[in-house]
């Protein structure tokens, strides 16, 4: 154990090195290493500035423990398209109830304050592939919700619903879909179009 903290103390050192090919390497042997403190390392070098040493840090957090994601997930905000996929890529891979309980909970509080256009669709379609029974009156409600109105600020939520939902691929789902397909109302008749459009992408 001793000699495994003092081989931790001397990573810590190299691992403020300006070698980012180095510190990359250095990184990936940390996500082998067992123990908290190899995993705080990893945790750490998450913040690094450089998107290689991130995405190594992502990679061997997620290989090493899937329920790291927790303590990561904000990283679908991170500058780095390649890491936000590497999130995406793992909830999608791994559907559970924690993955779906944090998208739904980032949604529901940020989906008026998200600007990017794509990782906005990325997290509803990510919901639709990882989602459940659980998902679906979120979605609804944002289809439906308001229809008789113009939808300028929550028109991309509201189609990139419909996305997830095509995603999901349940009856209910596809039972919505039908319905919104059908509605009344433009705005989600135009937003089951252009959801549509966006899940082939």
């Amino acid at each position: 154990m001793a000699s495994r903290d003092r081989d931790l103390r001397s990573l810590e050192r190299l691992l403020t090195s300006q070698n980012e090919y180095m510190v990359q390497r250095l990184v990936y042997i940390a996500g082998r290493i067992p123990g908290r403190k190899a995993f705080q390392i990893l945790l750490n070098m998450t913040n690094s500035a450089s998107e290689r040493v991130r995405k190594q840090a992502v990679k061997s957090l997620l290989a090493r423990d899937p329920l790291s994601l927790e303590t990561i997930f904000p990283l679908i905000e991170d500058s780095s398209k390649d890491v936000r996929q590497l999130i995406f890529d793992h909830l999608k891979r791994q559907p559970n109830k924690m993955g779906e309980k944090l998208l739904l909970h980032y949604l529901m509080k940020k989906r008026f304050a998200l600007k990017n256009k794509n990782n906005i669709l990325a997290c509803y379609k990510t919901l639709g592939k990882c989602g459940s029974v659980q998902s679906i009156s979120f979605l609804k409600g944002l289809i439906f919700g308001r229809r008789w109105l113009p939808d300028f600020h929550g028109s991309i939520h509201r189609q990139s619903a419909v996305a997830a939902l095509m995603e999901l691929g349940t009856n209910e789902a596809k039972t919505i879909l039908s319905k919104a397909s059908r509605s009344l109302f433009p705005t989600v008749r135009i937003a089951y179009k252009r959801g549509l459009e966006t899940s082939r992408c």
